[in-house]
């Protein structure tokens, strides 16, 4: 039989080129921006709990209801992208802000200290790109932590006002 492999399906024979790892395509890319974008606002405006995946796939304009299944995997994974995609500004702002604080006095002031922690956050309230709904979903990750440590039901709670800044 001409043509057809001995090998297993899935399977390579020895010494054959490696499989090249797939990068997302640039429009991957948008839409994995586009889900991150309209959950940030979704879950900011109604809380983390009340949005369901599917319908941020929905309100984001995608055909495929589970694109958001698709390219996070759940919610939590969603979860996660908004945060990579803030706190390493924030971290980076912070490391400076406390670097500068070390440098500039003993590094004992307090009012430098509390600026380095408060400051990257409230530079967010400013951001065109999710800054504010961050904000307000960083309080509710806040709240619902506290609540668990605390042993307390987070369930019959709406996080969605627990927001210190509006």
């Amino acid at each position: 039989m001409q043509g057809v492999s001995a090998m297993p399906a899935g399977r390579r024979m020895p010494g054959a080129d490696p499989v090249p790892v797939r990068r997302p395509s640039q429009r991957s890319r948008v839409t994995r921006a586009t889900l991150i974008r309209t959950a940030e606002r979704l879950f900011a405006e109604r809380g983390i709990a009340a949005v369901s995946l599917n319908e941020i796939s929905k309100v984001a304009g995608q055909r495929n209801s589970n694109a958001c299944q698709y390219h996070f995997g759940d919610k939590e994974r969603l979860l996660q992208a908004i945060l990579d995609k803030h706190v390493p500004g924030i971290a980076r702002e912070r490391a400076g802000l406390l670097r500068r604080r070390e440098r500039s006095s003993d590094g004992h002031g307090l009012r430098e200290l509390v600026q380095a922690f408060v400051r990257p956050l409230a530079a967010r309230l400013q951001s065109a790109d999710g800054g504010p709904e961050f904000i307000r979903i960083n309080a509710q990750l806040i709240a619902l932590h506290t609540l668990s440590v605390e042993g307390i039901p987070a369930s019959p709670l709406r996080v969605a006002s627990a927001d210190p800044f509006f």
